[in-house]
């Protein structure tokens, strides 16, 4: 009997270690799809998304199959963690990092899975569990050739947690090891972007014309350009108005003195329907003093089609779904959008109580805390100034 149980361990552990080589040659053919092709010729728009949506499906396929032997894997938990953060759930990535790190400390895989755990807690939402696993890491492995990633991705959590000081401090500390690596350059633009919604735009801008030499066509810094020469400039007075909801036309010289909160949107995308949720309890919480909240949108189906009295009245039972407690204004074209370069929407403008521009937000705010903080902030600096 004793050698039968003997037997059984040594063939549970080589059936472990099998499965193990075999998720591990399955992952790095999956990853293989994400490489450049080979000759460096780029693809062309169609062969990119079927390439895209290749990945994708054998993605779900390695998933499904190595979930149903996660119990009988050992290292692979870590492929199996890195497929389901690639897939975009962390949080079930969580077990399979903590499961690797716990049980091959001498690994020397470890550091990647610690690193691939702090970044799944970062990408679930769990700031505390983040900022611990990835402030240990620094300290515990003061020689680790992976510590300005680690860096980064620390500096990440503490602003979206809010300690911007922190977060700037590490974030110039991954720019200054002058490092190789992509977070380099992705921590330069997160701190003109934090710059920028802290109210430093010259700052800001001072870093991102030391960027734009070396990047001059880079089309997002471009854009970050754009947004930051808008600051400081006096908001244009809206036009082509046609019908206004829930209450009064507005206008932007009438309301002078108070400051101004302008979201651009369109009732048919999701963005913009959370966006302005996030704006409705906003203005709420802001009831009482001299803040004036405006939407503005467009009629966006054609009017032989659907008459503005429908498409007004189906707006306004949006505008009801939602909770918003603000005016709305229908405009009859794009005028407004491109006298205040919308681009994309949600586009959010604050505008003082001198009538400039003091804050500019585009993109929606779904699970991104730092955005509203950010226009808060704002907010509360046109109030003071």
């Amino acid at each position: 009997m004793r050698y039968l149980v003997i037997l059984l361990v040594l063939t549970a552990g080589l059936s472990a270690q099998v499965l193990d080589e075999k998720i591990q040659t399955e992952f790095e053919d999956l990853m293989a799809l994400m490489r450049a092709p080979e000759g460096g010729k780029p693809l062309d728009e169609e062969a990119a998304q079927a390439r895209a949506q290749k990945f994708r499906d054998r993605l779900t396929r390695f998933i499904s199959k190595w979930d149903e032997f996660k119990t009988e894997i050992s290292l692979g938990r870590l492929h199996l963690g890195k497929a389901l953060a690639l897939a975009g759930r962390p949080q079930e990535a969580v077990g399979h990092f903590k499961f690797f790190v716990q049980q091959h400390p001498t690994s020397e895989d470890v550091e990647e899975a610690t690193i691939s755990l702090g970044t799944a807690y970062l990408d679930s939402g769990s700031l505390n569990d983040a900022g611990v696993v990835l402030s240990r890491f620094l300290r515990e492995r003061p020689k680790s050739e992976r510590r300005v990633v680690v860096q980064y991705y620390l500096g990440l959590t503490r602003w979206k947690q809010g300690v911007m000081g922190e977060a700037l401090t590490r974030l110039d500390a991954v720019i200054a090891s002058g490092a190789e690596l992509p977070v380099v350059a992705d921590a330069q633009i997160k701190v003109i972007e934090i710059l920028r919604d802290a109210g430093r735009v010259s700052e800001a801008k001072q870093r991102l014309a030391k960027l734009l030499e070396k990047h001059a066509e880079e089309r997002y810094l471009k854009s970050l350009e754009e947004q930051l020469a808008w600051i400081g400039k006096t908001a244009p007075e809206l036009v082509s108005m046609d019908h206004w909801l829930k209450g009064a036309a507005k206008t932007v010289g009438g309301a002078a003195g108070s400051v101004i909160v302008i979201n651009f949107f369109a009732d048919r995308y999701e963005s913009c329907q959370a966006e302005l949720e996030a704006l409705a309890k906003l203005s709420v919480g802001l009831d009482g003093q001299k803040v004036m909240f405006l939407g503005l949108t467009k009629y966006y189906r054609p009017l032989d089609k659907v008459p503005a009295a429908k498409q007004n009245e189906n707006l306004l039972a949006f505008l009801n779904r939602h909770g918003v407690p603000f005016t709305v204004g229908v405009a009859k074209d794009f005028k407004n959008f491109r006298n205040y370069g919308v681009r994309g929407i949600p586009h959010t403008v604050v505008v003082g109580k001198d009538g400039s521009i003091v804050h500019v937000k585009t993109g929606g705010s779904r699970k991104n805390r730092p955005a509203i903080r950010a226009l808060e902030a704002a907010i509360k600096r046109a109030l003071e100034g």
